[in-house]
């Protein structure tokens, strides 16, 4: 009696687990910043439908095959700054969550990275107001984005796949 017990108690703790990463997961993919670039960060090749999308920190990533996943967790930081670059470049903003200042008319833009998601700033000071109450402010970048979002990805063909790995 005792082992259909503990069988039973392994079996919810099991499923309990398994229910906690799957929301973990929905939570982190809802979060994050959504990838900026039609190719993949590591070869430059188009995506298609069979992309490989996942979340490195909190951020979203697509790659065009799974050698450019191992060739980015090889060297995450390179890709990351490519990607930060891409980002800010795709930045559907042009002026500042918090003051609503343009962006860049104190200098360069801050850079924030906030639970994944990337935020532009007008100055440092901006910053501390807004991990205040992120979510009144990343209201509007998230409807910013929304309003962006492309629709659909170019067919690939995996035949002439020729980067190396």
């Amino acid at each position: 009696m005792k082992k259909i017990s503990k069988l039973k108690t392994l079996v919810f703790v099991a499923l309990g687990l398994g229910l906690s990463q799957a929301y973990a997961e929905k939570a982190e993919k809802e979060t994050s910043t959504p990838y900026p670039l039609k190719t993949c960060v590591v070869s430059g090749e188009t995506l298609d439908a069979d992309a490989i999308i996942w979340n490195h920190e909190g951020r979203e990533l697509q790659l065009c095959c799974n050698g450019c996943k191992k060739d980015f967790i090889k060297d995450p930081a390179t890709y990351l700054k490519k990607l930060d670059e891409a980002y800010i470049g795709a930045y559907p903003l042009k002026h500042c969550l918090v003051s609503k200042e343009p962006l860049g008319s104190m200098g360069d833009a801050y850079v924030h990275h906030h639970k994944g998601e990337l935020v532009l700033f007008c100055c440092k000071g901006c910053i501390k107001k807004f991990n205040k109450k992120p979510d009144q402010y990343l209201k509007e970048l998230h409807s910013a984005q929304a309003a962006e979002k492309p629709s659909g990805k170019a067919a690939h063909d995996h035949a002439v796949h020729d980067h190396q790995h």
